[in-house]
């Protein structure tokens, strides 16, 4: 018997993925349950987010911390950084792997500035599995490089309210220009002379007047100015605020063409719900008008107390507690000095302001200020916090 030739067959195979049907031949059947393979994702990331140094306003340093965050239907594996506003391709070299892909991002990572001094926005795009690119992101810090040898010549004005000559029941740290001299004489030991005057209640308006009164205010070499605690008719509002304030410094430089000019963010002493008691605005308008100032060529600096008294406050309260936390660093209505700084708030207002002059507040010698005043671990928390900013 012979062999038989089998016979050729031919089937046609044709996958529909829109119906995830299999037609073979003349007949058709569904795909086995579980093996339809997804739809191509077209959504990009959603709410990305970056923060910049916590939030801050500003910093004297190229090295920030960027908070970012996003999330995805599927998981996000790259992110890219820019300074630049203009969307990255999808196959330029500056993406940056995820550790690992995540549907919901969250880190902070370093991340340093261009060097050129001013406004600095960062641009964050993130891209999932897919390759679809979110949305940019993006959040602002002015970058500010004091020289670090400013020199402060030796007469020095100071003007405020009732703070700048102080209350405090120390005598090395009684007020914040008291700090601030005691630092400089023990550092440097070339003792300026000073002017000072503070008055309770005192509105910049009333202080600019004082300004104008000086006689030999035309060889100072360092006017620094504070603002009080309250508001009245001629500054409450941030505008009309930052209008006598600009008035007062060009009237500064117009006047004391040497002098280096600085400034304090107003703080609060957790009365912010109080009439004209409020400087959150006051501060942020003040920071623009620096910024506007410095684009002409005036250079104002600025001591971020507001935010450095915060957080010496929040740091002793963990140590002390809620009540006792506070008053360490300000009193209140229960004791003699009120609504003024302790000589440890006197402290802190004094290294603001050379961190904001661009001194190293940890190059500083704060040996005159004595232990009895102030304890060794609390000068060193004060400067932790500057160097944390």
């Amino acid at each position: 018997m012979g062999l038989k030739t089998p016979p050729t067959y031919t089937i046609a195979c044709v996958i529909f993925s829109a119906t995830l049907m299999v037609a073979c031949g003349g007949g058709s059947s569904p795909l086995p349950q579980g093996a339809a393979t997804q739809p191509d994702d077209s959504e990009p990331p959603s709410n990305s987010s970056i923060i910049i140094n916590n939030d801050a306003f500003s910093t004297s340093s190229i090295s920030t911390t960027l908070s970012l965050s996003a999330q995805d239907n599927d998981v996000i594996t790259q992110y890219c950084l820019s300074e630049s506003p203009a969307e990255p391709t999808a196959d330029t070299n500056a993406w940056i792997a995820l550790n690992a892909p995540l549907s919901e991002y969250t880190d902070n990572i370093p991340y340093s500035l261009s060097e050129s001094e001013g406004v600095k926005t960062i641009y964050v795009w993130f891209k999932d599995a897919s390759g679809n690119i979110s949305s940019a992101a993006s959040d602002e810090i002015v970058l500010t490089q004091p020289d670090p040898t400013l020199e402060l010549g030796n007469n020095w004005i100071f003007l405020g309210d009732s703070e700048t000559v102080g209350r405090a029941n120390e005598i090395a740290t009684k007020s914040q220009v008291d700090a601030f001299e005691n630092i400089w004489n023990q550092t440097f030991s070339t003792p300026p002379t000073v002017y000072v005057d503070g008055i309770g209640g005192r509105k910049l308006q009333g202080t600019f007047d004082e300004y104008g009164s000086i006689i030999n205010r035309g060889n100072a070499t360092l006017v620094h100015f504070q603002e009080s605690g309250s508001q009245d008719s001629t500054q409450d509002t941030p505008e009309k605020f930052t209008a006598v304030f600009e008035e007062m410094v060009r009237a500064i430089v117009a006047d004391s063409p040497f002098a280096v000019i600085s400034v304090e963010t107003a703080y609060s002493f957790e009365v912010e719900s109080s009439t004209n008691r409020y400087w959150l605005h006051h501060n942020a308008l003040m920071r623009e008008k620096v910024a506007e100032l410095k684009a002409e060529g005036i250079n104002v600096y600025i001591a971020e107390v507001d935010r450095n008294i915060q957080e010496l406050i929040n740091q002793k309260r963990i140590d002390l507690g809620t009540d006792a936390g506070q008053q360490i660093v300000w009193g209140d209505t229960n004791n003699s000095i009120a609504r003024h700084y302790t000589g440890l708030g006197n402290l802190m207002v004094a290294l603001s302001i050379y961190d904001a002059l661009g001194y190293d507040v940890n190059q500083l010698d704060l040996t005159g200020i004595p232990s009895s005043e102030i304890s060794a671990s609390d000068k060193q928390l004060c400067i932790n916090i500057i160097n944390s900013n």
